[in-house]
């Protein structure tokens, strides 16, 4: 990304990037931990205390295929 703005706004695609990254850092703790207590609690039977790390594994996913997309999608414009 960085290779994308100019210099002049470098500063505010880091300030962008670190918006993103606190707001994440506030949410998951909470959003995680409550879906691993409701594995093991309220959907006990479906034995997936590993439902966190599932979870997280589906914006990774989706986060490759907008990658590969917007590279593919790059390459073609040079």
């Amino acid at each position: 990304m960085t290779r994308r703005v100019s210099p002049s706004e470098q500063g505010q695609l880091q300030g962008a990037l670190s918006s993103v990254i606190g707001v994440t850092n506030v949410i998951s703790p909470f959003l995680f931990s409550g879906i691993f207590a409701a594995s093991l609690s309220t959907f006990r039977n479906l034995q997936l205390p590993g439902a966190p790390f599932l979870l997280s594994a589906l914006p990774l996913i989706v986060a490759v295929g907008v990658g590969w997309e917007a590279t593919a999608a790059w390459k073609l414009r040079t």
